[in-house]
């Protein structure tokens, strides 16, 4: 790994018990696939990536990754989960609805968030909070979209389960060519997987975009 990526690798020892010791490990990776020979130094200590991780189990965050979100990635990011959460497989209910809403908040910002050099960024992350999952999704709109995507969520909101369900039959009825369109029927999905505890911020960042905050309580 060293000879790989051309420098020094990092490590730190915490030790938990007499018989367990947390071990971190970081490896600075260049761009380039050329070996610098002399490469200039960077100020990222692997202290931040201590830090980091402190920061994530205080707020019992059980994963989170940001960057880009094209199909390529999130296929292997969704396995990721399968494996470490055990959830698609699971008997329980709550677990399959779990699994389902990730795979909708994924696939709404691979299809629906704004494209910057051929990239969709975003980032997600799950935690517990009290009893329940916390699953959080964030990603680029254009400002264009904003009060339509606003006004879309506030209605679904304001829905009965029953009312949802409506919803839902009508748009599929009504084809591709309705004003909805596919990211109305995953944003129902979520609502009505989630029991409606869907929350979301918008947040203009400057004149092309909005930074658009999904949160889910399951």
């Amino acid at each position: 790994m060293a000879r790989k990526s051309g420098r020094e690798l990092e490590s730190v020892y915490y030790k938990i018990n007499e018989k367990l010791t947390f071990f971190y490990l970081q490896i600075l990776i260049p761009i380039s696939k050329k070996v610098d020979p002399n490469p200039v130094p960077v100020s990222a200590p692997i202290s931040l990536s201590v830090e980091l991780n402190g920061l994530l189990k205080k707020n019992n965050t059980l994963m989170a990754y940001q960057g880009d979100f094209r199909q390529n990635s999130i296929l292997p990011l969704l396995n990721m989960i399968d494996k470490n959460l055990n959830i698609k497989k699971g008997e329980n209910a709550i677990n399959k609805n779990l699994f389902h809403i990730l795979v909708e908040m994924l696939q709404n910002i691979m299809h629906h968030g704004y494209a910057t050099e051929d990239k969709r960024e975003g980032l997600f992350s799950i935690g517990l909070t009290g009893q329940k999952y916390s699953i959080c999704a964030a990603n680029y709109i254009e400002n264009k979209n904003v009060a339509r995507l606003k006004e879309k969520l506030d209605r679904f909101k304001a829905m009965s389960r029953k009312e949802l369900k409506e919803e839902y039959k009508a748009i599929l009825r009504g084809g591709p060519g309705t004003p909805d369109g596919g990211a109305g029927l995953g944003f129902i999905d979520i609502m009505r997987a989630s029991e409606q505890h869907l929350q979301y911020e918008f947040v203009k960042l400057d004149k092309i975009k909005t930074l658009f905050y999904l949160n889910v309580l399951l």
